[in-house]
């Protein structure tokens, strides 16, 4: 072997060797985090699970273990420094106990993805020809039972991510060639999910279904929605190469946290999070630094470094909260007209109804029914499981001067609509719709 071949295979171990220091410690990090947070030392970035670590879901946290995972396992088998050995089992055992309590069932499915594909390689399985196609048809046939299994844990929760990717995939032919922008996914999805269920195409299972999702549960799709096909492709194409450059050097740990993104990223919303985005873009520039030929590498790492760069600036949070607050503050004042020009801005970047209705109110409030109930009507096709629409909008067909048969046409539709969650203020909406069509002496 000349020199020149073993300097590169020795500065080749030193990127992928940080790389995995970087990971097991950022894993680390938030894996104690966790710990601490079901110990109750730290507070929970949700008030109905234990542990979230950074975020403020247990879904992405499961994911962003289940993803480093791998990473730790390949080290700690590989390695020989004992200190390095200890952080790695360490966060091996964390996860252990935290994937599962995370009820993430991406997470689940990425965890043990991930460690196959380490278990794989480290232990040099090999099969006979003869037991070959036995061992293939068991493992399409666990899967297959396992699919079913984790389909049935939450199956409305499933059934609402396939409907959300149905409507998705059918709008994105109407989406502009470089997309609605990341802010406006949310906003573009509800404007779609609003035109099916208007073009009546809804089943009574897809009306159950129906809510105001904040992002696709798929990142590929996600992609694609705010940035068009080429970037959705491009992000692909990004993941398989830095895929491949990690298996060409034979270090199985980072080729496991790949896959285990990608598969977080078809059912999960891992871009939603700078964590994930930290570690992948360290993950991608560090396998462009791979590359034997200096000038080849240093394009593509600078390459590599400008998207993952242009990728987070232009996927940052945005607080429509805030937003919404300072429209409803205008109304407050009186500036009716302000907070309506306000809202509209953001029910392009929101996919619920309660924009719509807010709009609606301001017209009510400026004596324009028929644009009030165009709003109105708008929020109860966007989402028709939803009781209040149809409730405002029987409220606004009682106003002065009454239209009763529209009024009672609300509420026969608000007295047979099953609510999906039941509540004080379901029954009260029903209660009153009910005094129109029957009422007590």
């Amino acid at each position: 072997m000349c020199p020149s071949s073993i300097f590169r295979i020795s500065k080749s171990s030193q990127v992928i060797n940080l790389l995995a220091v970087f990971l097991i410690s950022f894993g680390l990090i938030e894996g104690i985090w966790g710990v601490l947070q079901i110990f109750q030392i730290i507070e929970s970035g949700h008030p109905r699970f234990h542990a979230t670590g950074s975020f403020y879901n247990p879904g992405p946290f499961g994911c962003f273990l289940s993803m480093i995972l791998p990473v730790a396992l390949f080290t700690y088998l590989k390695s020989s420094h004992s200190v390095i050995r200890i952080a790695c089992l360490a966060y091996c055992i964390i996860c252990l106990f935290i994937i599962p309590g995370s009820l993430s069932r991406t997470a689940w499915v990425s965890a043990v993805a991930g460690i196959g594909i380490v278990l794989y390689h480290v232990t040099e399985f090999r099969v006979s020809k003869h037991n070959r196609l036995l061992i293939f048809l068991s493992i399409i046939v666990g899967i297959i039972v396992c699919a079913i299994i984790i389909y049935h844990f939450k199956q409305d929760s499933a059934d609402g991510r396939l409907f959300i990717w149905k409507i998705a995939i059918m709008s994105l032919d109407n989406i502009p060639f470089l997309g609605v922008g990341w802010q406006n996914v949310p906003g573009g999805y509800g404007s779609a999910q609003e035109a099916y269920f208007a073009s009546g195409l809804g089943t009574e299972r897809e009306i159950y279904l129906a809510d105001a999702p904040g992002y696709l549960y798929n990142e590929y799709l996600q992609v694609a929605f705010a940035f068009g096909y080429i970037c959705m492709l491009l992000f692909i194409a990004l993941l398989v190469v830095t895929t491949v450059m990690f298996f060409k050097f034979k270090n199985y740990g980072t080729v496991g946290c790949m896959c285990a993104f990608a598969i977080a990223c078809v059912s999960s919303y891992p871009l939603q999070f700078w964590e994930f985005k930290v570690a992948v873009s360290i993950l991608i520039i560090g396998s462009m630094l791979l590359i034997s030929r200096p000038v080849v590498r240093n394009m593509c790492a600078a390459f590599a470094t400008i998207l993952c760069l242009l990728f987070g600036f232009n996927t940052s949070g945005y607080d429509i909260g805030t937003e919404y607050q300072n429209a409803r503050k205008c109304l407050s004042y009186g500036k009716i007209e302000e907070a309506n020009s306000l809202a509209m801005g953001l029910a392009q970047k929101h996919s619920g109804t309660e924009l719509l209705l807010f709009i609606g109110n301001n017209y009510q409030l400026l004596g324009l029914r028929d644009s009030a109930a165009y709003y109105y009507e708008r929020a109860a096709i966007r989402i028709p499981n939803r009781l209040y629409p149809h409730y405002r909008l029987m409220k606004l067909w009682l106003t002065y001067p009454a239209d009763s048969i529209r009024a009672k046409k609300e509420a026969e539709i608000l007295i047979n609509k099953t609510p999906k969650v039941r509540s004080a203020a379901s029954v009260q909406m029903q209660y009153a719709a009910g005094q129109l069509l029957c009422p007590t002496k």
